[in-house]
């Protein structure tokens, strides 16, 4: 009996069940990656690169450890809260009256490099500003899907709950709308008129930017083949 076998097998049902027809909307958890790659999900682009099964696994993880968040709240509190707005439709993780928060899982190493750097509207240490601007760069995806429900929900606040799959620990990060407005903004309205063009951008990596100043986005992407297919013609 191959225990690991029935693992990737189950993981790959469980997967095939999941997939749905595309909304044909902006998803809030795709906001800040590459232009091309948003345009093409809301398209409904065949995705060339789908998940391996470690990444299944992956996401298996993720999505235990929301269910364990989960349990934790207080009976009543809202969970996978359907927003809709338009062209715009996502799923906020959790919402109260004041705040909208997303939980990421993350591994171990990740989280604690995370840790070191501060995100908060409290003035930071001494010598730790540069810290401040390094994680709002490097979780700008993540804030910016945040910070997109809580302007759809009306809601002036926004967190992060980033949990360690190794050992489960917890940091939280909190932000405010009004610092985010502009940026959520300008970017729905450049998918907007992509959208509206019937235009396909440019592929332009903006996440996971390298100490070499390359950007990591484009090896997580799942339309890398047909991307780069398209560069090469």
């Amino acid at each position: 009996m191959n225990i690991q076998q029935l693992l990737n097998e189950k993981l790959s049902k469980e997967q095939d069940e999941r997939k749905h027809e595309p909304s044909g909307c902006i998803t809030p958890s795709s906001l800040g990656q590459c232009f091309r790659r948003q345009l093409w999900k809301r398209r409904g682009e065949p995705v060339s690169n789908p998940p391996d099964e470690r990444g299944l696994r992956i996401f298996k993880m993720g999505h235990t450890i929301h269910d364990f968040v989960y349990s934790l709240l207080p009976e009543g509190t809202q969970t996978e809260v359907e927003v809709k707005l338009d062209d715009v439709l996502g799923y906020a993780d959790i919402v109260t009256d004041e705040m909208v928060i997303d939980i990421k899982s993350v591994h171990s190493r990740k989280f604690w490099y995370m840790g070191r750097k501060k995100a908060t509207k409290t003035t930071p240490e001494e010598g730790e500003q540069e810290a401040v601007e390094r994680f709002r760069t490097d979780q700008k995806d993540n804030i910016l899907q945040v910070m997109a429900y809580c302007f759809l929900l009306n809601r002036p606040m926004g967190s992060l709950v980033y949990v360690s799959r190794d050992d489960w620990c917890i940091n939280q990060y909190k932000f405010e709308l009004k610092d985010w407005t502009t940026e959520v903004t300008d970017e729905l309205f450049i998918l907007r008129k992509f959208w509206e063009n019937g235009e396909t951008p440019r592929a332009v990596p903006r996440l996971y930017k390298q100490k070499d100043g390359k950007y990591k986005e484009c090896s997580y992407c799942q339309f890398l083949d047909t991307c780069t297919k398209k560069e090469n013609d």
